[in-house]
């Protein structure tokens, strides 16, 4: 249903009735152990850059997953192999977004792979990419473990994340 005749509809409706849309969600699973599984949420974002680019969105955003079918947590999740498998499969997407003129946001989540500071750097700096940047919800990085550092956290990651976040 993502096709160009959609985006823009969407452009001019938009523009109708002054309305911007900074964010179009593409909340999937880019860590699926299935590789063609993979192929096809890949191919969702592909659908959702284009969209977002003929229809003047500012960026495509997404939480960054789980190592398994369920997208559930599970130990795994924060692991370093869960992490690689996301910045791997996540790279062609940034790569799209990058052909498209659109920014590709990640949204560190305590649930997810990427849910701190440390993990959400690693990623930048892999892919390298000015079109790939952090939607930071600060709450999404909190978790009953952490609560008592919470303003040491959220400090943190403002600091270092600063120049990187394209949206709160």
């Amino acid at each position: 249903a993502l096709t160009e005749g959609l985006a823009v509809y969407l452009r001019n409706t938009c523009r109708k009735y002054e309305l911007d849309v900074p964010v179009l969600g593409c909340y999937l699973n880019l860590a699926h152990p299935d590789a063609a599984e993979i192929a096809k949420i890949q191919s969702r974002y592909y659908g959702h850059l284009r969209v977002a680019s003929l229809a003047g969105f500012g960026m495509v955003g997404t939480e960054t997953g789980a190592p398994n079918a369920a997208y559930k947590l599970e130990e795994a999740t924060h692991g370093e192999e869960a992490l690689q498998t996301f910045i791997r499969n996540l790279a062609p997407v940034v790569a799209c977004a990058e052909k498209r003129g659109v920014t590709m946001a990640i949204e560190p989540v305590w649930n997810h792979i990427v849910y701190n500071t440390d993990r959400a750097l690693t990623v930048l700096k892999s892919i390298q990419s000015p079109n790939l940047r952090i939607i930071f919800d600060p709450v999404n990085m909190l978790a009953i473990g952490n609560l008592d550092r919470r303003d040491a956290l959220l400090a943190d990651a403002m600091d270092r994340l600063c120049d990187y976040i394209a949206m709160v």
